[in-house]
């Protein structure tokens, strides 16, 4: 019988393994550029931000934003699956409302908890997972959490912009 969390570890594996084949990818494509064009990694905002600004007719393979998807999706992913352990480990059955909130407010976690969000888990892992909410920190939008929420909601409705065009 598989652990409880093996589904979290494969996920993350998972991801491990597209952020390997995204930087062999970039690799590759930095390396075919001819003398003409250039691209230059720029740490922003930060550090939160890593952007390759690009000198020349150059097009990025839509390919980065869809693994660059995946990977997000996959760590999202990783916090509901745990959410889903826990409920099971505390005895309880998990429901489709089971998933792990992200909020930027004391209100919105409220919400989230009154709508089933993390029915089922032990009071230990209610406080632990209400700890570490970004509204707990000065600034919630900076949060890992809130960027990985924010990033896997625009993935479900557009590709991530990879690439940001400036003349």
């Amino acid at each position: 019988m598989a652990h409880p969390l093996d589904g979290i570890w494969a996920k993350f594996q998972r991801a491990e393994e597209n952020i390997n084949n995204l930087n062999i990818e970039i690799t590759n494509f930095l390396r075919s550029l001819s003398s003409h064009q250039k691209i230059v990694g720029d740490h922003r905002n930060d550090g939160l931000e890593y952007v390759l600004v690009a000198y020349g007719d150059t097009e990025v393979p839509l390919r980065f934003a869809v693994l660059a998807g995946e990977i997000i999706h996959h760590l999202r992913s990783c916090l509901d699956h745990l959410v889903h352990a826990l409920v099971i480990q505390n005895g309880v059955t998990p429901t489709n409302k089971n998933q792990f909130p992200i909020c930027s407010t004391a209100a919105n976690f409220e919400k989230q908890c009154k709508m089933g969000r993390i029915d089922g888990v032990s009071e230990t892992a209610k406080k632990l997972i209400m700890a570490v909410q970004p509204y707990t920190t000065p600034t919630p939008s900076d949060t890992v959490l809130a960027i990985l929420h924010k990033y896997d909601i625009d993935d479900k409705h557009k590709l991530l912009p990879v690439v940001t065009t400036v003349v």
